[in-house]
């Protein structure tokens, strides 16, 4: 069987992603071909757990559809995105 890494992440909001891409952009004018953060390539994150799943298990993890209360007025959402 063919196994995939997989990581569970933490996504900041848009605002936050935009300042972190921003601040990538200007890390990289001293630090050439590193990590190039992008919406789309490279989303800035912060990971919680990596590990390796056999590919044909994918279909069997439940996509997270729920909302975890945090604290007041706070949420995380949590969504499964395949790269």
């Amino acid at each position: 069987m063919t196994e995939i890494a997989i990581d569970v992440v933490l996504l900041p909001s848009d605002g936050m992603m935009n300042r972190a891409i921003e601040i990538n952009k200007v890390l990289l004018k001293e630090n050439e071909n590193k990590i190039i953060l992008h919406k789309e390539k490279c989303l800035p994150h912060i990971s919680l757990c990596m590990g390796c799943i056999e590919e044909n298990k994918i279909p069997d993890i439940k996509k997270p559809q729920e909302v975890f209360q945090l604290s007041r007025g706070s949420a995380l959402r949590l969504a499964l995105i395949a790269s």
